[in-house]
């Protein structure tokens, strides 16, 4: 086991220095800038908090991101093994100067099964950053170990919705900052994993530039996962149309049928084929794992 791993387990998370080629961090950035410039003012006023969040999953044009070589050997030097993870979903933060930050909060949805409480690592964040980070422009912060040990701000009542990400009460301690928090500064070739279970936030952005990272989430061993959490898993990436594994995939998606979203199954073939291997098949009878977002690490 790689001294990473062990801090990822212990702590919750871990920073591999200088891991990027800067080809592939180039390639990244112009993906998400692309991105970013093309949000409306609507946008950027419901995403205050984050920043902002468009998701990945509706361009297929990460594809090659998603599964590039530099990706895999994030999973090598942690000891995953990349060819049995799968891919969960992407999104792009980027906190404009003078930005608020971010809401505490951890990203695991499956508290309803007793994986979560465990050892094992159900799900992966890995970020990608396309500046130098510090508390002054928004880096992010963590609470160490808050992945398997219970903390106040699991505690504190909040209803995760439009209101706390339009920071409509910027004086709410979801908001605010811990004894026992750690920033987490980077250089650009750095790349931070996190298990999702970690509480985490995101200092606001008193700098005159934009932050943006690439945040992509993996299951680094979805075989091992339980039927209902492989279900609910598999429900990311389809649709609630009836698709199978026969039918062919679309060239153009039908966007009338599908709105905005167009889920990794209905990608064009030439970039489905790039993430084939990670797309999460489960095949079982099982029914989908209920959402739930609120741990209950007192009692476990």
């Amino acid at each position: 086991m790689t001294d990473h791993r062990k801090e990822l387990e212990d702590n919750g998370y871990t920073i591999l220095r200088s891991f990027l080629p800067a080809s592939f961090v180039e390639e990244v950035t112009g993906l998400c800038n692309g991105v970013i410039d093309g949000l409306g003012q609507e946008h950027w006023e419901l995403f205050r908090s984050q920043g902002s969040r468009p998701d990945i999953g509706d361009i297929p044009a990460f594809a090659n991101i998603i599964a590039h070589d530099s990706i895999k050997s994030v999973f090598q030097r942690l000891n995953f093994d990349f060819d049995e993870a799968a891919y969960n979903s992407g999104a792009i933060f980027a906190r404009p100067p003078g930005g608020p930050p971010l809401f505490w909060h951890q990203d695991w949805w499956g508290w309803n099964d007793p994986i979560s409480y465990r050892s094992g690592i159900p799900q992966v964040n890995v970020m990608i950053y396309q500046n130098t980070t510090s508390p002054k422009n928004g880096c992010l912060r963590v609470i160490p170990g808050s992945h398997k040990r219970g903390h106040p701000i699991h505690d504190i009542e909040v209803e995760y919705d439009v209101d706390l990400c339009k920071v409509v009460d910027p004086d709410h301690p979801i908001y605010g900052s811990w004894r026992d928090e750690v920033p987490v500064c980077v250089d650009v070739g750095d790349v931070v994993v996190s298990d999702t279970r970690l509480l985490h936030s995101a200092y606001p952005n008193q700098s005159r530039s934009r932050r943006v990272m690439l945040s992509l989430s993996y299951h680094p061993d979805f075989s091992a996962l339980p039927e209902p959490v492989k279900a609910r898993i598999r429900s990311f990436s389809e649709t609630d149309m009836g698709l199978t594994e026969s039918e062919p995939i679309a060239e153009v998606v039908d966007r009338s049928v599908l709105g905005d979203r167009v889920p990794m199954a209905l990608w064009p073939k030439k970039y489905r084929e790039k993430i084939e291997g990670l797309i999460p098949v489960y095949k079982g009878a099982a029914d989908p794992i209920e959402l739930n977002f609120k741990p209950d690490l007192h009692r476990h």
